[in-house]
């Protein structure tokens, strides 16, 4: 683990991936509280969110990749049993700034609660409530 200059703790977690040959590098990090877990995935960067806190450093996350060159994003939420308010607006702005950049982000694995929240702030204009992790990263082909 080493701490950066943005003040998140990093750690790389490349070992252990077994035999899904399309998983190419995988990273954890801690943004206020939740656990994010990054990987590259076929053509797709896919942030797993593991943690209950709010997301208000997933920007800084997706910055990155997206200097490097990356163009498709999936935010994994299966794992979340609530957005507080807070997270909503980091999915949100990261989706505008991501789009700003010529890059598409796209949600999967919302559950039944988290996909009532997204109805009834009428997300589904943003996005496809309905995507599976696997959907998601082929929808962004």
């Amino acid at each position: 683990m080493r701490q950066h200059e943005d003040g998140l703790r990093h750690v790389d977690c490349t070992a252990g991936l077994g035999n899904v040959a399309n998983w190419q590098r995988e990273k954890r990090l801690n943004i206020g509280g939740a656990a994010l877990q990054v990987a590259e995935r076929e053509h797709a960067v896919v942030l797993t969110v593991t943690g209950e806190a709010g997301l208000t450093g997933l920007w800084k996350s997706l910055e990155p990749y997206i200097e490097a060159g990356k163009k498709a994003f999936v935010i994994d939420l299966g794992q979340m049993r609530y957005l507080n308010s807070t997270s909503i607006a980091a999915i949100l702005t990261a989706r505008n700034r991501a789009a700003a950049h010529g890059c598409r982000l796209v949600v999967a694995n919302l559950t039944d609660g988290i996909r009532s929240v997204f109805r009834i702030l009428k997300l589904e204009r943003l996005f496809d409530l309905e995507l599976g992790l696997d959907a998601a990263v082929q929808a962004l082909r």
